[in-house]
């Protein structure tokens, strides 16, 4: 059986052959030029979120005719859907393994808002001390209110992190938190959203773009928050209104905003300029390059879950973590 991998590692994930999975050619793909060479006979699949484009969809699609399985690095499926997926092929994702590591970068980009640490650093480069406009300006995490929308690994981290800052944190999702959980000041439905945002300081979604969520932040949600509060995209570009941002910190009701997510994000990976773009020209806007999963013991977790769902498969057992699509 071969497996192929694609990812945006740059490591050997699997070697040629593994003693975990017996039968099994794991062949590394590096470059889509390298994909559809080695196409042929391919049964199973790793691949990144972010290499899964039109392209490598094609390759999927219509030159593998013996894929079973695709194994994706990521757990939203938007790219997936977008660019389209082939008929009767598992498919399942990575969710569980991140949550720690994505909601520790959002609470950074949070708390480093909070504390001016931007600001900071500019009047660092430009010899500035002005400590007085510093201090005037900074915000303690403690007492003050967020909002998470949607509750699954990533969700329920930030949560446990803003519970240990002291945080009120008000949890938006459609399933209802168990009552015992230490971490869920107050619940409130997805569909009472703007209930939930009303007098909030921070607002962080950790849901998954879909047609229901796209734009589901935009200038009436952001105006039922607190002026000088602060909203964190962690998710992914879409679920809020990248305008409604600008407009909201331009007149002064946001204080800062941290984004690792982005509406246009697949032509920034193709090499797009970010000369004209309003998120990258503001100071009151922490940007990153979708990253927050860096740095997190992502590959052991990702080389288990495929291992294991080989031994499922073999034996005829449903695949974890498979996702259903409609």
């Amino acid at each position: 059986m071969k497996a192929i991998y694609f990812t945006h590692f740059g490591v050997e994930l699997f070697a040629p052959t593994e003693d975990e999975a017996p039968g099994v050619e794991f062949v590394r793909v590096d470059e889509i030029e390298e994909l559809a060479p080695v196409a042929k006979d391919c049964e199973m699949i790793v691949v990144s979120g972010s290499r899964y484009n039109a392209e490598a969809a094609d390759v999927i699609c219509n030159k593998m005719p013996d894929l079973k399985w695709i194994q994706s690095t990521a757990i939203g499926t938007d790219r997936f859907t977008t660019a389209g997926l082939p008929d009767d092929v598992l498919f399942t994702n990575a969710a569980g393994f991140k949550g720690k590591t994505v909601s520790e970068h959002g609470f950074a980009m949070m708390l480093a808002l909070f504390h001016r640490i931007p600001w900071v650093e500019r009047n660092r480069q430009s010899r500035d001390w002005d400590r007085k406009n510093i201090r005037d300006n900074c915000i303690s995490a403690e007492g003050k209110s967020i909002v998470i929308i949607g509750y699954g690994s990533i969700g329920k981290e930030f949560a446990r992190k803003a519970k240990a800052f002291d945080m009120n944190v008000v949890v938006v999702s459609r399933k209802v938190p168990a009552a015992d959980d230490p971490n869920v000041d107050t619940y409130i439905p997805l569909s009472n959203l703007n209930e939930a945002l009303k007098g909030a300081d921070v607002v962080a979604p950790c849901l998954p773009l879909m047609e229901e969520t796209k734009y589901l932040i935009g200038d009436a949600e952001l105006a039922l928050l607190n002026p000088g509060a602060v909203a964190i995209n962690i998710a992914r570009g879409g679920i809020y209104e990248e305008a409604a941002i600008i407009r909201a910190l331009e007149s002064g009701h946001l204080s800062g905003a941290g984004i690792d997510v982005y509406e246009n994000e697949e032509e920034y990976e193709e090499g797009a300029s970010l000369e004209n773009e309003p998120l990258w020209a503001r100071d009151d806007i922490i940007v990153t390059p979708h990253m927050a999963s860096a740095g997190g013991p992502v590959l052991p977790p990702i080389r288990d879950l495929v291992f294991e769902n080989f031994r499922r498969m073999n034996a005829g057992e449903a695949l974890k973590n498979l996702v259903e699509f409609d």
